[in-house]
C-alpha cells in the first residue's frame, strides 16, 4: 500500500482539534519538500520547525492551487495545523525512526 493512503486514512481519523502524529508529519513533509535547503526538508530530516515552513506550506498550496487533488490539500491543511499546533523547535530526538503507521 502506497504511503499516501496511510497518511489520508491518519488525516481521516482526526477527531476536531486534533493534528497529525510527528511521523505523519515526516511523511508529508517528505513527500513535499522541493530541495534539502528549504524548511520542509528541515523538518522532514530533523523534526525541527523554522519559522518560516508555515510561509512554505502556503506557497505550495497556492502554486500548486489548479492541480491540487483533494488529497493534496488535506495533507497540506493537515501539515500545516501540525505546524501551527508546535511552533518552532530544534530537531527532535529520534525523529528518523518515525513514520506515518502502517495499518
Amino acid at each position: 500500500m502506497h504511503v499516501r493512503r496511510y497518511i489520508a486514512a491518519d488525516i481521516v481519523e482526526l477527531s476536531e482539534g486534533e493534528v497529525i502524529s510527528d511521523g505523519c508529519a515526516r511523511a508529508i513533509a517528505s513527500i513535499w519538500y522541493e530541495s534539502r535547503r528549504t524548511p520542509l526538508y528541515v523538518l522532514e530530516s530533523t523534526g525541527a520547525i523554522r519559522g518560516d515552513v508555515a510561509q512554505e506550506i502556503a506557497d505550495l498550496s497556492n502554486e500548486f492551487r489548479d492541480g491540487l487533488t483533494a488529497i493534496d490539500q488535506a495533507e497540506l491543511t493537515a501539515l500545516s495545523d501540525y505546524v501551527a499546533r508546535h511552533g518552532e523547535r530544534g530537531p527532535v530526538d529520534g525523529w528518523l525512526e518515525l513514520w506515518v503507521r502502517v495499518r
